[in-house]
């Protein structure tokens, strides 16, 4: 039976007298421990850790991600030359602002590049003139050729027959011609020497006066001297013939025979190739006239590009849109005032096309297995972050650039006073994976290469390595290490 109220609190003030006399001399470990001396306050019991059970459920990732607000169809104005280069001058330009389909919005001159077309158009000429030259000679080559052969033909017969009639005639001829005139020489000598004796008998017998006959005698004489000095000409003259002319007449004789006839052949093997060399050359030409025209061509329309009009009905800013980021906006600005210089490519203005704006950003590699097309979320615009617009992933890209992946996103509801190049927050969340176990992000302690968290049971509390996944909204996703229903320190311990 319970004992009054009235006698439990006076057992209990007894006690509290009595126990600070008492002398404790041992204690099982059982019994409740021993009262501190008097004096001393009573030590503390240890608090239990903060520690929760694991239990697997739905885990969803929330990514956010730095975004950019651009048009979906932009035209970018830019002299754009195919074939010319360098700097050209601005005439005019139109101020920034709604245009419409065709309108001029600059003008520019390139007298430099206009004078690199104008000497393209001499080369064609001088081309043009050179392939038709070709074409006239194409037309009488064969003529020519058969000309060509038909006089290496006839003067390589000619040949044979001189030689033929030089062996047959003419040589037999020269020798006799040459006997023939020795002959003739030594008979007039003795003519002459018959003649002087004659005379000198009839001048003994007739009473011609002396001077006739010394007149007469020595002119006989000078004749006999003369004669004696021909023979000697014409012996040695007919020596040389004999010896040296003749045979080297006939060696000439043989050699233009050879000659004509390695001529013929040479021709007779050569002039297939030279027609077929002569005609791929006129080939050739043709072809390199017809890529001179084609140059020509790409020039002369780089020269008409230079009035840049507007593709399409939009508004026109200064500048390039480059990902949803306007780029080289103070280059293009300087650029666009009449007299200054514009380069070949660069982007002077940006028509944007009417329409809803997307939202364009960067999703970092280990995030690219987590966000996917059809996934759902919001952006913030820098300029009213208190503004929630609801988007919807469109197409993240297969390949990453830097270990980024570029993201593209539709607005489902749009604000009139977004602009392209507009900056916000894109927020996500991923589609929800049916069973995860997950654990606060405090209750993991990362040492080097090592994770770990911190395991209680029974009392105990223990170390345990982990491989860890995701993380969102201060929880990280637990892939390997731990099970259900083991339970973890919320706040991993100091190091």
């Amino acid at each position: 039976m319970a004992r009054p109220l009235a006698s439990r609190l006076a057992l209990a003030a007894l006690l509290a007298l009595l126990l600070p006399c008492t002398a404790v001399l041992a204690a099982p470990e059982d019994a409740p421990a021993a009262p501190a001396p008097a004096g001393e306050a009573p030590a503390k019991a240890e608090p239990e850790p903060e520690a929760e059970t694991l239990a697997a459920g739905p885990f969803a990732v929330k990514v956010e991600l730095p975004a950019t607000f651009e048009a979906p169809v932009t035209h970018e104005v830019a002299w754009k030359p195919k074939a010319l280069g360098g700097e050209v001058e601005v005439v005019e330009a139109a101020p920034a602002g709604a245009v419409e389909a065709g309108q001029v919005l600059v003008r520019l001159k390139a007298p430099r590049q206009a004078e690199q077309v104008e000497i393209a158009r001499l080369d064609l000429a001088i081309a043009e003139a050179q392939v038709a030259r070709m074409a006239e000679e194409d037309g009488r080559r064969e003529q020519a050729q058969a000309l060509q052969r038909a006089g290496l033909v006839r003067e390589a017969a000619r040949a044979k027959e001189d030689l033929a009639r030089w062996l047959e005639l003419e040589r037999e001829l020269r020798r006799s011609e040459a006997v023939h005139g020795l002959k003739g020489s030594e008979n007039s000598l003795q003519d002459a020497i018959e003649e002087l004796s004659q005379l000198e008998k009839m001048y003994k017998a007739d009473d011609l006066t002396e001077e006739t006959e010394d007149i007469v005698l020595k002119r006989s004489q000078r004749e006999l001297a003369r004669q004696r000095e021909r023979l000697e000409f014409t012996r040695q003259r007919n020596a040389w013939a004999l010896a040296i002319s003749l045979p080297r007449d006939q060696e000439n004789l043989e050699h233009r025979v050879q000659e004509t006839r390695l001529e013929l052949e040479r021709f007779e093997a050569t002039a297939a190739l030279a027609l077929a060399k002569a005609r791929a050359e006129h080939k050739k030409q043709r072809m390199e006239l017809e890529h001179q025209r084609l140059a020509l061509g790409r020039l002369e329309a780089d020269l008409e590009a230079l009035v840049l009009r507007a593709p399409a009905a939009g508004t026109a800013y200064a500048g390039a849109l480059v990902r949803g980021r306007w780029q080289g906006i103070e280059e293009a600005l300087k650029a666009l005032v009449p007299g200054e210089k514009a380069r070949a490519g660069q982007v002077l203005m940006t028509v944007v096309a009417p329409g809803a704006l997307r939202v364009r950003a960067q999703v970092p590699e280990a995030l690219a297995f987590v966000v996917a097309a059809g996934d759902t979320g919001s952006v913030a615009p820098t300029a009213a972050d208190d503004l929630r617009l609801p988007v919807t992933v469109r197409a993240l890209a297969a390949t990453g650039v830097d270990g980024k992946h570029e993201l593209q996103a539709t607005l489902d509801e749009g604000d009139p006073r977004l602009l392209p190049g507009h900056t916000g927050l894109l927020r996500l969340r991923s589609r929800p994976q049916a069973s995860a176990l997950t654990v606060p992000e405090a209750a993991v302690q990362r040492e080097g290469d090592i994770t770990r968290v911190f395991v209680r049971a029974d009392g105990v509390t223990t170390p345990r390595e982990v491989r860890l996944g995701l993380r969102s909204d201060g929880r990280i996703e637990v892939r390997s290490g731990l099970a259900a229903g083991e339970r973890v320190l919320v706040k991993a311990p100091a190091k």
